[in-house]
């Protein structure tokens, strides 16, 4: 039982609300700026979660502060295996590295796993039965609750508890607890307006107890909710100032109802504009382009989703206007960050606007990191070496002719592995013979390929496509029985087994001599071996 947990726990030495005041106020006496980002292990991070990291991390640069990390798994139910791991990876992948949190990041304000801070939460709510009237035990049966809801939807009303257990008397209340009847703790909604004061969204007024029924903060199984431990370990914590999602707004009157029963002071809030989907539609975690991970496998960098996240919503100043496909350094981003410019309206996503930017980004790195661009394409092609029929073994002149060549066909560089462009890196494995009716004889196609060869030989020049394609013209008039198109096509099925793609004369440019004539004359084994 519930009562039974709180009784045993708060026996424990040592006394850890008297443990967090005292880092509290010793380590924190100048007030000194502290936010922090606290996801649940539930799943992928996505774009929105990214971007109130990000905006938290930039923050506490700004006023030179700390930026805590802080995993809030109360859920349990809802985790999922790896999430903790997944959430410092992407972080690091993002460069953004907070002061304080799990594992290896540690900090005096830990744990920073909520599972780990129960004792914690049962001490304040415990403090808060005893010295206030601001909660009280709940001993609604689930049935009961059920019920409610039921009649509820029925009545075409929003579901919302009744708070009839406010009014149970001591004496009912200790009956129930002599007997064990299991126990939620609520809040007790205070009646009236409250107005928020957000550094976004100015004065806010909502009034909870019009709408909702008294919220749990602490479950029947010894777990507090969201909104409890939110709270207590944003105050424990010394969080001065709650950046996170608009979508928590209406929420916020709940918390700070906690504030002032404990009688802390209040951290200052602003909340983040919601990100939608291009036509207006809520986002969902069905949708792909909302996943970081859809990007990093892509191939996207992360100094482009972050340059992207910056321009969702404004908050960057002159950034925001005066180059929007400038690809800026966090440093840049730092000094730029105002909340006071921070948008209030819903920021839609853009994906052209994503590939654009990765587009450009990897146009800078080809003029100022070749070495880093260069290493990144290698990666994705010793990661992807089943696609391919041979060995790979290329210079760097040809990484970045290939590189240069495809800037303004691909978003990304791992477009480069696709099948359009495996040619690029080896020759695929030859089909097209099932489907050459065009052709008169595989005799022909043998003679032909032979003949492109012997001219191929003789150009010396294989940097210019138009020189290729004059000579390539040249012998089709003189000396081949097939049309010119019928021709391009039979050099890029050979070339590349494709019936489209890029222009015969700029693949055998790519390729170069030396590559282009070594595919053909695997084409000519090709047809050969097929009799």
């Amino acid at each position: 039982m519930f009562r039974a947990k709180i009784f045993v726990l708060l026996r424990r030495p040592p006394n850890l609300a008297t443990v967090f005041n005292r880092q509290c106020s010793s380590t924190n006496e100048n007030n000194d700026v502290r936010v922090r980002f606290a996801p649940s292990p539930t799943g992928f991070v996505h774009l929105g979660g990214l971007r109130t990291a990000l905006f938290n991390y930039l923050f506490a640069r700004k006023h030179q502060g700390k930026f805590i990390l802080r995993i809030e798994d109360t859920d349990r139910e809802r985790i999922v295996p790896g999430s903790l791991e997944s959430i410092l990876d992407v972080l690091r992948w993002s460069n953004i590295q907070p002061d304080e949190g799990p594992e290896e990041l540690g900090g005096s304000y830990g744990p920073y796993i909520q599972s780990k801070r129960t004792e914690l939460y049962h001490e304040m709510i415990e403090k808060l039965l005893t010295t206030s009237d601001s909660v009280y035990r709940c001993f609604c049966t689930t049935k009961r609750l059920e019920l409610l809801r039921r009649e509820a939807l029925k009545n075409r009303e929003t579901p919302r508890y009744d708070n009839r257990c406010r009014s149970l008397t001591n004496e009912e209340i200790q009956k129930n607890l002599s007997e064990n009847v299991p126990f939620t703790v609520r809040l007790k909604l205070q009646p009236g307006p409250m107005t928020i004061n957000d550094l976004i969204y100015g004065s806010v007024t909502y009034d909870l107890s019009r709408i909702e029924g008294d919220p749990i903060l602490m479950k029947s199984d010894g777990l507090p909710t969201y909104h409890f431990a939110n709270v207590v370990d944003d105050y424990h914590m010394s969080i001065t100032h709650i950046l996170r999602g608009v979508e928590w707004l209406v929420s916020t009157p709940k918390h700070l109802m906690l504030y002032d029963a404990f009688g802390w002071p209040r951290p200052k809030y602003a909340h983040l504009p919601l990100i939608v989907n291009r036509d207006g539609s809520k986002l969902s975690k069905r949708h792909d382009h909302i996943r970081l991970s859809t990007y990093r496998n892509q191939g996207y960098y992360p100094e482009v989703i972050i340059n992207y996240l910056t321009q969702l919503g404004g908050g960057f100043g002159q950034l925001n206007t005066a180059n929007c496909d400038k690809i800026y350094s966090m440093d840049e981003l730092v000094d730029a960050f105002d909340l006071k410019s921070v948008n209030q309206n819903n920021c839609k996503i853009d994906l052209e606007k994503i590939h654009q930017l990765n587009r450009l980004y990897m146009k800078n790195l080809i003029e100022n990191d070749p070495n880093r661009i260069r290493n990144d394409l290698i990666e994705i092609l010793q990661k992807n070496q089943e696609k391919f029929q041979t060995s790979l073994q290329f210079d760097n002149d040809y990484f970045d002719k290939i590189l240069q060549w495809n800037l303004e066909r691909i978003y990304s560089i791992n477009d480069l592995i696709q099948e359009d462009f495996l040619f690029l890196w080896s020759q695929p494995k030859l089909t097209w013979l099932n489907d050459s009716s065009s052709f008169d004889s595989k005799q022909q196609i043998q003679q032909t390929l032979h003949s492109t060869i012997n001219l191929l030989q003789q150009i010396e020049d294989f940097n210019d496509k138009d020189i290729i394609l004059k000579q390539l013209r040249k012998l089709n008039e003189n000396e081949l029985s097939m049309k010119f198109n019928l021709y391009m096509k039979l050099l890029r099925l050979s070339l590349t087994n494709l019936t489209k793609g890029p222009p015969v004369a700029e693949s055998i440019m790519l390729l170069g001599k030396n590559r282009t004539i070594q595919y053909l004359r695997n084409a000519i084994d090709y047809v050969q071996s097929n009799k």
